[in-house]
């Protein structure tokens, strides 16, 4: 209770950075039915893509770390209260990704494709990938998906979260 007090002063602290990595190793795929909406979508002109919800500071903390894989038409999507600049890194994220950032309206604002995992002993070493403006929300999904599909800044974005 105390680590996730941390995390939570930590995000509010630096303007919704969410360090993939800060949950400890044990913790490896300890998800259970509520803590990930796992029938949500998001979908783009000409492509849609089946997401997981992370809305708790746990669940964003977490986010893709230890994974090995994911399918090509699915990916993670963070949701936060509220829209400043988003700051991730890939601290025991095994997969590359594209991170795109999204603003309230579902506006992409920016997008940092095929981000490579942070193989840093010392996360303190770990490179973080910012969004360019605000943005309410985080899309991840396998990188060069976004170059693919075109999804590149000002691309509408619909969200259907249950």
């Amino acid at each position: 209770m105390i680590f996730l007090m941390f995390v939570f002063i930590f995000e509010i602290l630096f303007g919704g950075f969410v360090p993939h990595g800060l949950l400890p190793d044990a913790q490896v795929n300890v998800f259970n039915g509520n803590d990930v909406v796992r029938e949500s979508s998001v979908r783009f002109p000409g492509v849609q893509f089946g997401v997981e919800v992370a809305r708790t500071v746990a669940q964003r903390a977490r986010g893709l770390m230890f994974r090995k894989s994911m399918p090509q038409d699915q990916g993670m999507l963070f949701v936060f209260d509220d829209e400043v600049i988003r700051n991730f890194w890939m601290k025991n994220t095994l997969i590359p990704l594209d991170m795109i950032f999204v603003d309230k309206d579902g506006k992409v604002v920016s997008v940092r494709e095929n981000v490579q995992p942070c193989r840093e002993k010392d996360s303190s070493f770990c490179s973080t990938y910012s969004s360019v403006s605000p943005a309410r929300y985080v899309l991840e999904i396998n990188a060069g998906l976004a170059q693919f599909h075109h999804i590149q800044a000002g691309s509408r974005m619909d969200i259907s979260i249950p």
